[in-house]
């Protein structure tokens, strides 16, 4: 199946999600290009917050889940204990952690539906990988594995209700039926349905003990011995404890591990386009006049746009881009890096690096109205 019918099924789950009140306090607070009221006390602690940590803005709907966890920052401004006595604030994080709810129900019930589902032998799911480890707020380039979810044993439940104010529920169950319908077909659901259901018993036991290794390694006495307690060092830490543990796998278990991984990711990009549309009016246009070069790799295509200076838009990491612009890279983009140059001729070009959905050309309807005719320059 074309993902172009996936897509669409994500758009319809967030159309659900924006109807609800809920959802119009956290676009109040993402989205303010698109309000023209003064933000409130609390819209105004939650904007500079959020500017002070990048990681939250990723995931827009995990607002509610991930703030209350962060850490202790060494930045100027109060602490969340502090906030929470600002007026509205916490009535702020109870609709937070309902949206927040709302997604993580979603995505594991879809994921309950994989084969094998919840005893998957992947070493990135055990407890302390940063996807599971503080419900994946180290790891804001992916969609967490919350362990919780997992130990519900969901697949053998229907539709979870959202439980957003005001939402639909009736047509949350639908629609969220819809969008697994329309996964069930795609060649990575059913590449990822062979693997696991051919897995041979040895293949199986490579995997096991893959996740034997990273769970020794990753023992938090050992890693705190062995790089402290600075958040950063133990991630990378545990993010070379996975490597090493995957590295060896040949064969059956490494087919399995690519299988796994390429469902994931679809998974993660469905995810992150329900969170998108739930709270921004439009996803961001990508200017005609920028440079836009791709590559393909084995499991997805990349592109990069360079802006020169003051012609980038403002770009935050996860979110949507949309790119008027000739095949393979017309359509939608997933955001996942910038960074600044300095050039002596050319001055100084910010750079954004995406990763391209695949059939997303029909997301160009998404533009905001001014930026639907713009042209878009030559690759």
């Amino acid at each position: 199946m074309a993902l172009t019918d996936v897509w669409q099924a994500c758009e319809d789950l967030a159309a659900v999600i924006r109807k609800s009140r809920d959802a119009d306090a956290l676009q109040r607070v993402f989205d303010r290009e698109s309000r023209h009221e003064p933000p409130r006390p609390h819209e105004h602690a939650v904007t500079e917050l959020l500017a002070g940590t990048g990681m939250l803005r990723t995931r827009p709907l995990l607002f509610g889940l991930h703030a209350p966890q962060l850490p202790p920052l060494p930045m100027p401004g109060p602490n969340f204990e502090d906030l929470l006595a600002i007026d509205g604030f916490a009535d702020f994080m109870h609709t937070a952690a309902r949206a927040s709810g709302a997604l993580l129900s979603l995505i594991e019930h879809i994921r309950s539906r994989l084969a094998g589902y919840p005893d998957l032998p992947v070493v990135d799911l055990r407890p302390e990988s940063p996807r599971v480890d503080m419900d994946g707020l180290l790891d804001p380039s992916s969609m967490p594995w919350p362990l919780a979810a997992r130990n519900q044993q969901l697949q053998d439940h229907g539709v979870a209700a959202a439980g957003l104010s005001g939402i639909d529920e009736d047509q949350w169950a639908v629609k969220t039926a819809a969008l697994l319908d329309r996964l069930r077909p795609t060649s990575q659901w059913e590449a990822f349905t062979t693997a696991a259901t051919e897995l041979p018993a040895e293949a199986r036991d490579q995997l096991e003990e893959a996740c034997r290794q990273f769970d020794e390694q990753a023992d938090p006495a050992i890693i705190h011995a062995k790089v402290g307690s600075l958040l950063l060092r133990q991630v990378q830490y545990r993010q070379a404890a996975l490597a090493a543990a995957r590295d060896p796998l040949t064969g059956p278990a490494r087919t399995y591990l690519n299988a796994f991984y390429a469902i994931d990711r679809l998974i993660d990009q469905v995810a992150t386009v329900i969170s998108e549309r739930a709270v921004y009016a439009h996803p961001v246009s990508v200017p005609g006049t920028a440079d836009v070069s791709w590559q393909r790799t084995d499991t997805e295509l990349v592109a990069r746009a360079q802006f020169a200076e003051g012609a980038s838009p403002f770009i935050t990491p996860g979110r949507i881009l949309l790119y008027a612009g000739e095949p393979p890279v017309r359509g939608a983009w997933i955001g996942h890096g910038t960074s600044m140059n300095f050039h002596t001729e050319m001055g100084v070009t910010i750079n954004l690096d995406a990763k391209v959905l695949p059939d997303s050309e029909h997301l160009l309807d998404l533009a905001a109205p001014e930026d639907q005719d713009e042209p878009a320059a030559d690759d």
